[in-house]
């Protein structure tokens, strides 16, 4: 227990060293941003789209590996070209936002697998790439984490309301002028910006879970949409925070560590969901007055029909 304690004391005195700092910092910010962008990915349901731009990153990663270059510039090539590019097709081709993100995924995975085979000499950064690593983020990797993060707070911020419109009702918010089309680019944009500053620090296998993860937890507590974003940055932080801890006492992998902590808060959540007990009807569902179960498009209780043919019958054979 001592053993603990120490370590647990020995961690915020670490703080004290820059790099430990560096990434405690990176962790909050990314936590916050990627539980705000999180919760228009969980209503718009497009969970997909992370996971193809992520895929599309890692490919821009790879090649920077084979190249033996900064792998920023080139993550941020290939997730800003991947994302306008399943926007144009999604309007273009009259196609959904499934199809469009499955074939600049496959395409783009494609591409990471062809940049990976053409790499004969061994080196981490692939598996950098797909783990990431955030106890080892850099000054520049450190601003740029930092300036990224408020840029795309600064957009959600200004935008929001009208991200929300476009959301729950895309032909109403057209019909009321909002430029549903600019709008659909920038969340796009918005999401591929969260993605590339999460690449160094969590890595793509990772990087899904700490955006919906936090989200999908605070879904389950509210159907407010301002409580349900200050619920996600709270879950998201405090995640991320305890995570971090753990990590450092126990000498694993932070960012894996964090997933898990994430994790396990949402089915803490889910299972005390106020939600789940107390459903709410489905919209234009009749219900039978007598014991309140859905009729049938006759008005008629399937349930009290039986019933009363039973007790009919009962009647007929002389029995209560």
């Amino acid at each position: 227990m001592s053993t603990v304690f120490d370590a647990f004391i020995d961690f915020f005195t670490s703080l004290s060293q820059p790099y430990m700092l560096r990434s405690v910092i990176v962790a909050i910010v990314l936590s916050i941003t990627c539980a705000i962008i999180g919760i228009f990915i969980i209503l718009r349901k497009m969970v997909f789209l992370v996971d193809g731009i992520a895929h599309s990153a890692f490919a821009g990663g790879a090649l920077a590996v084979l190249l033996g270059i900064q792998p920023l510039l080139t993550i941020t090539i290939f997730s800003l070209a991947s994302a306008t590019t399943m926007g144009i097709i999604n309007e273009k081709g009259k196609l959904s936002n499934e199809t469009s993100i499955g074939i600049v995924f496959s395409f783009t995975m494609a591409l990471g697998i062809i940049f990976i085979g053409m790499i004969h000499s061994y080196t981490t950064g692939v598996s950098a790439l797909l783990f990431g690593s955030i106890t080892t983020i850099d000054y520049l990797e450190f601003w740029v984490v930092i300036a990224v993060s408020v840029g795309v707070l600064a957009v959600i911020a200004v935008v929001k309301k009208n991200l929300f419109f476009v959301t729950f009702d895309d032909e109403l918010a057209k019909a009321n002028g909002l430029p549903t089309r600019v709008l659909s680019y920038l969340f796009l944009l918005l999401v591929a910006g969260v993605i590339i500053v999460c690449m160094k620090a969590i890595g793509v296998i990772l990087l899904l879970a700490l955006i919906v993860t936090p989200a999908a937890s605070a879904y389950q507590l509210t159907y407010n949409i301002n409580k349900m974003m200050f619920y996600a940055i709270i879950i998201a932080v405090v995640g991320a925070f305890v995570g971090y801890i753990l990590s450092y006492i126990l000498e694993i992998a932070a960012s894996a560590t964090i997933v898990a902590v994430l994790t396990i808060g949402f089915f803490m959540f889910m299972a005390i969901s106020p939600k789940r007990r107390n459903k709410k009807a489905v919209l234009d569902e009749a219900f039978c007055p007598t014991c309140n179960k859905a009729l049938s498009e006759t008005n008629a209780c399937q349930y009290c029909e039986e019933h009363e043919s039973e007790s009919h019958h009962d009647h007929e054979n002389g029995t209560e």
